[in-house]
């Protein structure tokens, strides 16, 4: 699925027609590629809103990886992993562990390094965001399941 985004209403209804489609999913991956600037962390946000996260939704830039609430008592799981260079980084912090192990939605920017990491137990969604000084395009892709 393509979507051409122009408006804050089109980005909604594209996060909307997408967040319906995470109903009753007990863990669902999100991978979100795309340059700076092309609304990897603003599609999150707008997701998270969907989700019934009541909180501020932040980039993890710097802090990795940020835990939120949704409205059904789900976590969202908002990771950026543009400061790691090797997966062995995720390894050694401990974050590889415990990756993927509760259920939720996992949002992560920068998952180049997790290409061909991922098991077949996680619904996966493959998001590639570009962006003009016009628009904004979304671009779709369900990996599994």
């Amino acid at each position: 699925m393509k979507k051409n985004i122009t408006t804050i209403d089109q980005l909604d209804k594209a996060v909307d027609a997408f967040a319906k489609d995470l109903e009753n999913k007990k863990k669902v991956v999100v991978l979100l590629q795309g340059d700076l600037g092309a609304g990897k962390t603003t599609f999150v946000q707008h997701l998270a809103r969907k989700l019934g996260v009541e909180s501020y939704t932040q980039s993890p830039t710097y802090t990795l990886l940020r835990e939120y609430t949704m409205s059904t008592g789900s976590k969202l799981y908002h990771m950026d992993l543009y400061r790691i260079a090797h997966i062995e980084e995720l390894q050694s912090m401990g974050i590889w562990d415990t990756l993927f192990q509760q259920e939720g939605v996992y949002c992560i920017e920068w998952p180049e390094l997790l290409l061909g990491h991922l098991s077949h137990e996680e619904l996966v969604y493959h998001l590639l965001l570009h962006s003009t000084e016009e628009k904004r395009e979304v671009e779709i892709h369900k990996l599994s399941h």
